[in-house]
Order: C-alpha cells, then structure tokens, then sequence
C-alpha cells in the first residue's frame, strides 16, 4: 500500500497539481483541513519522535501524529471546528495546549518542550520499568506474572502499598476471569515481598528508575511521523476496551471488559454508544462481526453473545460448562464463512478447547485439546479453524468437516503464541510474546522461520498489511513494529501514549488498522500519511 501510494505521490507531485504540499494546500477537496508546525526543546532544537495531539472540542475526537527527526510535524484530514493542540514526549514537560480555530488555511504552530530532570512514573514503557528494577528473588515473578497482562506501570501508579494492600491487589488478580495470570499459592509470596520492599509506603523506586531512563533515553525513531492516528474516548471510565473491529457499514466494534458493555463508534460523527450486556458479572474478551453485520462477542465466565446492529437488541447464550463443573472461560472469537460462531474457551485447569455455536440451530459443539494446552487466538481460511495455544506455545488446526487436529510446536519453546494473521501467499504469521520474536509458519511445508527483535517487545497482536508486511503490536515498548519480509527489516512506530497495550488488530477495508487501547480507555487507528514537502 505503501508503496503504491508514495509513487502515486510522485507523478501528481511532478505534474505539479497540488502545489507546495503533497496531498493538498491546507484544505482538501472535500473541506477538511491540516495543520502543520514544528516541536522545539527550550534550547531551540528540533525534537523528533514527538507527540502531537489535536483534539476536535465539538466531537471529542482526537488526530494524532509524530514529528519528524527536524521537529516538524502534519495533521491532515481535519474537520473544521476548534481544536486543542498540545505535543509532548518521554522526558520532556508538555508545555501548554493551544487552542486553534481550524477553517481551511494550514496553519504554523511552533511548540516549546522543557527537558525535564527525571521521567515521571506516568512516561515510563514496561521496557524502562523491567530494565531498571531492582534485582531480587521476585523481580522475574512480577515481570512474568503482572507484566504478561497488563503494562507494569498500572503496577507503580499504585505504589506506596503495604504488604496487607499488596497481599489484596494479588488475590484480586487471582479471580480475574477469562485471563492467564501466573500467580498461584506458590509465587505469591515472593511477589508481595518484592512489591512491598520496593514499592512499599516509603518507597523512591519510581523517581529513581525514572532518573536512570532519563540518563539513557536518546532515542529517535525516523519512521515515526509515517504513521498518524485518529482516537476516540469510550465514555464509561476505566472500561478496559479488549477488543476492536470494523464492520463494512461505517462502524467500529469494541468489547469493554472492565464495563460489561459492547461498544459502537459510528465513524461518520465521531458518536459511540454503548450496549450494556444483559448477564450480569461477564467480562467481554474479544469480539467479531459476521459478513450479515451481526456483532458476536465471548464473555467470561461462561456467556456468548449476538447484536443486532439494527435494532441494538442483545442476545445471550449460556456456553455449556466442562464436565469438571468449571465454567468454559470462552476468550477469543471469529465468525466462519459457513456462519458459525467458533471461540477460544481458556477453561482451568487445562485442557482448554475450541468450541462452536451454531445459530441456525443454536447448539454449541466442543473439540477438546491436549493435556496441557491453553487456546487464545483463532481465525479461519478455506474453512480450516487455525488457533494458537499460549501454554505450551503451539500453533493448530480443526478441520470441521472431519474433526481432525493437528499441533505444531513453535521451535523457540515458552514462546506464549497470542494472535495469528495469514499473508497473501498463505504463510501464517504470530507473535512469540515472551521471547521477544516474531514467527512464521507455512502450512504446506509445516516449517517455521523466526525472526528475533531488536529488543524487549513482547509482541502480542499482529497484522498483515494489503503490501505484506507484518505489524506486531509491542506490549512493553508501547510501539508498532513493522518488518518487512522480503528485506528482513523492522521499523518502529511509537503509540501515542504510554501503558497503551493492544490485545488484537482488524483493519477496514481503506486498510486503516483499528485497535483498543486498553489501558487508556480509549479505541484508535492507525494509517499511513504523508507530511508536507520539504521547504
């Protein structure tokens, strides 16, 4: 897509049709509107890598892009209205917003970041906070353990706990349905005593790991302004969005795990309603929509639900428990071409198993896994159910016709596989969550290749663009990488936030990949753009 785009740009850019600007003068044919600038530091030098936000007062939604290495950055494709423009980035204080009446001319803001003297705790990726902790017993258990779902600095914006506060924080996270947490009778020990030494009432922990990414943190990302995003804020507070999805009719889906609702930005006013599930105590994981626009969610403990975008109503179906008596825990979801419903269920204690529901008959079938085996991701090609299992870290299949499964072992064992996507050529790519690699696998050879990031990334969901490259999102780095197949090549993009964490990805069919910001309450896209010509 890229690529096709930038040479577009270049013959209409030669014919010399839009002027000094690539994709316009300001103002574009259908009356929307840029704005452009520059990001400075208090000395006077260009900050690259950026924020820059701008909020439409009027709807509340929110365009966001990243400067270049000189500083500069553009926001195309706003509405008119008033804005409130502010930029910031790790390690700097954001300064003031300013307010910007957006009527067609583009418009020159210059903004002005101080240097601050440490990161503040609300700045730091799970990257910074799991390089500089201290060394203890429990350091790995609360990486491994808090840090595998959600972003470690949840963890310190509650420092300052005692041990009693602590011990409760844990047996609260025991009981978290439908989630893979790691703690158990055994490790929770070790955890307390390391969050209560280090993050206790007294404690200075986070001002000094802030202190030392500071010392460290001189890092540019040249990509960055390549990407620009576009957000909305979910309505109800700390709603835990998991999931988002576009229909072909102008919406967004999002499942609100923290809420007990399902949610619907219609994109072309910026609105989101809410639908709050009919079953009480069920937390909705993720969500699908089927190609008649039924909206089908999974929500644990033990509820499957169906929407009907026309009418709002709501339906609920009661997944059948294990035979142990525990409920099903279904998780993640996808909807068939043949329109069944078929869904990851994340039952304790393992075997986990993939399940499917049948609307024109309305009864659920369970295909059992292995021992040992916890599903998460799922999707379909050719009518083949393809699934991951996060433990023991394997890729399968289900073939529906036949009820044949096959497993096959990812060569990096612990690799905890989360999401799957297929490229054009029928490679199925994934994530290796905890050992930092993203991986491919061809089902006609039944060979894997992996490819190792250049860091601590944790890369959770993933995408396959329209060009082929493959998007994985880094749960510690707050950041999109790119890689590039054929040349072997990573870029990063960073979020436009910290703690964002992105649990999957879906993009529309304009190729805009929509996502959840689960830990900031709010659902995104993202696309390529294009900043002005240089002058």
């Amino acid at each position: 897509m890229l690529k096709r785009l930038v040479w577009a740009l270049l013959v209409v850019t030669l014919i010399g049709v839009f002027g000094s600007f690539w994709l316009g003068t300001g103002k574009s044919q259908s009356g929307q509107s840029s704005l452009q600038g520059i990001v400075t530091d208090d000395k006077g030098a260009p900050v690259g890598t950026a924020i820059v936000r701008a909020r439409h007062l009027q709807s509340g939604v929110s365009k966001i892009g990243l400067t270049d290495p000189q500083g500069r950055f553009w926001l195309p494709q706003l509405s008119k209205g008033q804005y409130q423009i502010s930029a910031g980035k790790k390690g700097y204080d954001g300064g003031n917003s300013q307010t910007v009446d957006v009527e067609g001319p583009l418009e020159d803001l210059h903004f002005n970041l101080t240097v601050l003297p440490i990161v503040p705790a609300s700045q730091l990726s799970s990257d910074d906070i799991i390089r500089y902790l201290p060394e203890g017993p429990g350091k790995m258990m609360v990486s491994g353990s808090c840090g595998a779902c959600h972003s470690l600095r949840v963890v310190f914006s509650q420092g300052g706990r005692s041990r009693s506060e602590w011990t409760a924080v844990l047996k609260r996270m025991l009981n978290v349905p439908g989630g893979y947490i790691q703690i158990n009778d055994d490790n929770t020990p070790p955890i307390i005593d390391y969050l209560t030494k280090y993050l206790g009432p007294d404690s200075r922990l986070p001002e000094e790991l802030g202190s030392k990414v500071k010392n460290v943190y001189q890092e540019e990302l040249p990509a960055a302004h390549e990407l620009i995003y576009t957000e909305y804020d979910i309505p109800t507070p700390l709603s835990a969005p998991h999931t988002a999805i576009p229909d072909n009719r102008g919406n967004v889906w999002f499942s609100e795990y923290g809420a007990g609702k399902i949610g619907r930005v219609t994109l072309d006013t910026g609105k989101i309603t809410e639908y709050p599930l009919k079953t009480p105590d069920q937390h909705p994981h993720g969500i699908t929509v089927g190609d008649d626009g039924v909206v089908w969610y999974p929500a644990p403990p033990f509820v499957l639900g169906r929407l009907d975008p026309e009418t709002g109503e709501m339906a609920e179906y009661r997944v059948p428990d294990f035979e142990d008596g525990e409920n099903p825990m279904p998780h993640s979801i996808v909807v068939a071409k043949d329109g069944k419903v078929w869904f990851t269920e994340t039952h304790r204690p393992t075997p986990g198993a993939i399940s499917s529901y049948d609307p024109d008959t309305r009864q659920f079938k369970r295909y059992m896994l292995e021992e040992g085996s916890v599903p998460y991701g799922i999707i379909e090609k050719d009518g083949i159910i393809w699934f991951t299992l996060i433990f023991p870290g394997k890729l399968g299949f289900l073939d529906p016709k036949t009820g044949e499964m096959q497993y096959f072992a990812v060569p990096t064992e612990a690799t905890q596989t989360r999401r799957l996507r297929f490229d054009s050529k029928g490679r199925l790519w994934f994530g290796e969550f905890s050992t930092d690699k993203i991986g491919v696998f061809d089902p006609s050879t039944k060979e894997f290749t992996e490819y190792d990031l250049p860091f601590r990334g944790s890369p959770y969901s993933i995408h396959v663009d329209g060009d082929d490259y493959v998007w994985a999102a880094s749960f510690d780095r707050d950041s999109f990488i790119r890689f590039d197949p054929d040349t072997k090549t990573m870029l990063e993009y960073p979020l436009p936030g910290s703690g964002v964490i992105i649990r999957d990805i879906w993009a529309d069919e304009q190729g805009r990949m929509w996502f959840a910001q689960n830990g900031l309450n709010k659902i995104s896209s993202a696309e390529y753009v294009l900043k002005p010509a240089a002058r």
